[in-house]
């Protein structure tokens, strides 16, 4: 509440690193929101991992977040193996597979993405995979 009434903020982002629940993070994050949104009313966006069973990104919305930040890093699944190994093993495919899922409960430009560049991957196959992205409705920031 201080931070909205001293600071005027007016959206909350909560995020997580990689953990090793098969949800990633993303139920306690959604409890976090909860609770957030009953004491200020402010909108939040949860960043975690593409959780094991993608039935949890209902309960996510169900707890009050309004908008998700799921980050592949890089598009470029070679890059992704070296730079980021958990995230590799989910694979670039295994993020568009969540996106879809999550564009479904919580709509199109409610999703978004971080992709890192300068890691040495193909900019073309970055750029081809950031436009399927925005096509199907993530909103990538580069």
């Amino acid at each position: 509440m201080a931070a909205k009434e001293l600071d005027h903020v007016v959206d909350v982002t909560l995020t997580t690193g990689t953990t090793r629940g098969p949800d990633k993070g993303a139920l306690y994050i959604a409890r976090c929101a909860h609770a957030i949104k009953e004491a200020t009313g402010l909108p939040v966006q949860a960043q975690f991992e593409p959780p094991e069973d993608l039935g949890v990104l209902e309960t996510v919305k169900e707890l009050g977040v309004d908008t998700v930040g799921i980050h592949v890093e890089s598009m470029d699944q070679a890059v992704l193996d070296r730079v980021a190994p958990a995230k590799g093993r989910t694979g670039v495919e295994g993020y568009f597979h969540c996106w879809e899922r999550a564009i479904e409960i919580f709509g199109r430009g409610q999703v978004t993405t971080y992709v890192i560049l300068g890691m040495g991957e193909d900019p073309e196959v970055t750029a081809d995979l950031c436009r399927r992205a925005v096509d199907m409705g993530v909103y990538p920031f580069v």
